[in-house]
């Protein structure tokens, strides 16, 4: 690739040069904001990090956790290819335009999009490059929210290349990222392998013993199946203590200023694992109600939205949101029970969760059937066997699945890179 004859100061600390021969606009240039009310029968849109505007409960972890409102009498009318920015988090790059007619929330921006090349628009403002300004431009009004006036909105840079650059950077982009993309989901597929293989190799295990001439038993559940003879059960209602998690009130500064109380949500198990200590957001112990903390040793499970059914042991005394229920052991059946053998058998409960879930609307957990399934459980020394057992015959997956991880975000850096300098002008692709 090579560089543009001719550079000019960008004015911005992060940007540097751009070629001399683009313009520097700001948005109020390209955006014509719109206010029509929708219809109920349209569908529900959301903003997403990673994929700009999605159709809601596809993914929509900014969208308050994807509960829907019963009234939806105030919701703004989306077309196909209007700019829509939460306003409330896009310093987190949380907009884009979108490939949907629909309805978004109050939060929400919405604009008509004037811009000769609209595929070029979005792939520059949803860069990491533009990203900071979003950053510098919203105002903290609460703990996880920054308000983004439209004003501030509109006074964001842009910078604008010449109609036919706009057009090679755009199938410049296309051709290489769609190569990346191709690379990357070649890896999450065999991520995805490594993932059902180890969860046939646990559930196995925790289900039926690591003795293939073990005597077994029905163990009453048809979508369990049998389990060894000598192993007792439990209904999980009896076997586990339950609570609801909850997001204590984000307008209250001091339940979130200087906390030391870890609140887990699922982003924190995909960025973490399945061990949890700690956390990306933080809470006083004045946030917690009378239940106080969920106690270490602990474990959370995930009971709505696509997520049902992913589970992590705690271990520090923590909260989790309300997409999540904690379970604890009981203290009379403690010393029964290896806690690594339970975490274990999470991931059958997980399935099992998942399985079973109500998803007419939203999608969420049946607790009636998942307290009514049970834990079968084997003498203390045989749980300890299957530990072992488990942490041997998994530990090489789980390095293949960490290296395949590794790759995918180098891939991903890669994508930004690329992107950021040519959409920025550092490199030449006509």
């Amino acid at each position: 690739m090579e560089e543009y004859r001719e550079y000019k100061d960008s004015g911005i600390p992060w940007i540097g040069l751009i070629p001399s021969h683009w313009e520097i606009l700001p948005l109020r240039a390209f955006l014509e904001s719109t206010s029509n009310k929708g219809h109920e029968d349209l569908p529900l849109l959301s903003v997403t990090r990673e994929k700009g505007i999605v159709l809601r409960g596809e993914k929509g972890d900014d969208d308050n956790n994807n509960v829907i409102p019963e009234d939806l009498s105030n919701y703004k009318l989306v077309n196909a290819g209007d700019f829509v920015i939460n306003k409330m988090k896009s310093w987190q790059g949380s907009y884009g335009l979108s490939d949907y007619d629909g309805i978004v929330s109050p939060a929400y921006f919405t604009y008509k999009l004037s811009f000769p090349n609209k595929v070029f628009f979005s792939r520059a403002l949803r860069s990491k490059a533009y990203i900071p300004f979003f950053m510098q431009y919203s105002k903290g009004i609460r703990v996880d929210q920054w308000d983004l006036k439209q004003n501030a909105l509109k006074n964001i840079p842009f910078f604008v290349p010449p109609k036919e650059e706009q057009e090679a950077i755009v199938e410049y982009l296309d051709k290489v990222t769609a190569d990346i993309d191709k690379a990357i989901t070649a890896k999450e597929r065999i991520i995805a392998s490594l993932e059902e293989r180890r969860k046939i190799i646990i559930t196995h295990a925790v289900t039926r013993g690591i003795s293939s001439d073990t005597p077994l038993k029905d163990s009453g559940i048809d979508w369990l199946g049998e389990i060894p003879a000598h192993w007792e059960t439990y209904p999980v209602r009896h076997f586990f203590d339950f609570r609801n998690g909850y997001t204590p009130s984000k307008v209250n500064t001091s339940f979130w200023t200087n906390g030391t109380i870890p609140w887990f949500r699922m982003e924190d198990i995909r960025k973490s694992g399945r061990f949890l200590n700690k956390a990306i957001q933080y809470v006083t112990p004045s946030a917690l109600n009378n239940g106080g903390p969920f106690e270490e040793g602990s474990y959370i499970l995930a009971i709505c939205t696509a997520s049902i059914g992913e589970h992590a042991m705690l271990i520090a005394d923590s909260l989790a949101n309300q997409r999540f229920a904690n379970l604890k052991i009981r203290k009379s059946l403690s010393a029964r029970a290896d806690s690594m053998f339970i975490f274990y058998y999470m991931y059958v409960l997980g399935r099992f969760c998942k399985d079973t879930a109500n998803t007419t609307t939203f999608q969420y957990a049946d607790m009636t059937q998942v307290k009514n399934f049970i834990v079968p459980l084997p003498p203390i020394e045989e749980q300890q066997d299957i530990v072992k057992y488990l942490e041997y015959n998994t530990r090489g997956i789980d390095t293949a699945i960490t290296q395949q991880k590794k790759l995918i975000e180098l891939l991903r850096e890669r994508k930004n890179i690329i992107i950021n300098e040519t959409v920025t002008g550092k490199v030449k692709v006509i």
